[in-house]
């Protein structure tokens, strides 16, 4: 029986051109509907505190307070104060005895009515901003590490795009290096 290395792979033209973005508003619209946006500070089931569109901040209240958190008041509209990194802080600090793995709006200072928790916010317009600027960078990333990246249908890359912006490369190594290694059998 032969190996399976030693079958010839066709080489196949991409399915969308090259140039066609990846990153467009459907891969925008994607991740959001499956991420939930979240304005305000939350644990996710891993214990780790996120906000926005799934951003890890977790034990970084610089990285938060850099993503650009603002106040809001009672009926939840975001002010234009924007809250300072000592303010971040103590969000985090309040945060931490919190159950992990709620709804995210369990989280939610106004609607869970406990003043323990600071209102503080990301913007919509921050939200997608940075969500943009993340999948770039992804996508850049995974260019770099896969050959012929283009060769492979367009669904896929939006696939593993997604999958590279939900779990990360360092989370998810073993399977991203098996899918490379099938990769670069079919593409030699």
């Amino acid at each position: 029986m032969d190996d399976f290395n030693s079958v010839p792979v066709p080489r196949r033209k991409p399915d969308v051109p090259a140039w066609y973005p990846l990153v467009d508003e459907n891969m925008i619209n994607f991740v959001k509907e499956h991420e939930h946006p979240v304005g305000h500070l939350y644990k996710d089931t891993e214990n780790i505190v996120t906000m926005g569109i799934g951003f890890n901040v977790d034990k970084q209240p610089k990285k938060a307070h850099a993503l650009g958190l603002y106040w809001a008041d009672s009926n939840e509209s975001i002010t234009n104060r924007r809250a300072s990194l000592k303010e971040v802080e103590e969000a985090f600090r309040r945060l931490k005895p919190m159950a992990q793995g709620l709804l995210a709006d369990r989280y939610n200072p106004i609607r869970r009515g406990n003043e323990t928790l600071l209102n503080i916010r990301m913007r919509e317009r921050d939200m997608n901003a940075f969500l943009r600027n993340t999948l770039e960078s992804e996508e850049h990333m995974l260019r770099s590490k896969i050959r012929n990246f283009d060769l492979i249908p367009y669904s896929a890359r939006k696939a593993l795009l997604d999958m590279q912006y939900n779990i990360g490369d360092r989370r998810n190594k073993a399977i991203f290096n098996l899918l490379m290694d099938a990769h670069h059998q079919m593409n030699p």
